[in-house]
């Protein structure tokens, strides 16, 4: 008596044969069309170039973003430092 999972390998062997045979004669037919294919490097260089670009563009973007986010940091730093710096003085004041 077959069993669910020999029903599937069954049916799953076919198609892979079926998939096999129809694969073979669409290489055929198509493998001539691209061995004959002839591309032409340059059409790419201008697509690269813009790429480049924009490529610059966004790291120019990034740094100057990290600039400002260290200035940012810096900023809150020196505050707490000065809040540390008031509450030490408040501290020792009275001794």
């Amino acid at each position: 008596m077959k069993t669910r999972t020999d029903s599937l390998q069954a049916a799953g062997d076919k198609s892979y044969e079926h998939w096999n045979t129809d694969n073979s004669s669409l290489n055929s037919i198509e493998q001539p069309s691209l061995e004959n294919l002839q591309l032409d490097d340059n059409w790419s260089e201008p697509l690269s170039e813009i790429r480049l670009d924009e490529y610059d563009r966004h790291e120019e973007e990034r740094q100057t973003e990290r600039e400002i986010r260290i200035v940012q940091l810096k900023i809150i730093l020196q505050r707490q430092m000065n809040e540390v710096k008031q509450i030490e003085e408040e501290v020792y004041l009275p001794y």
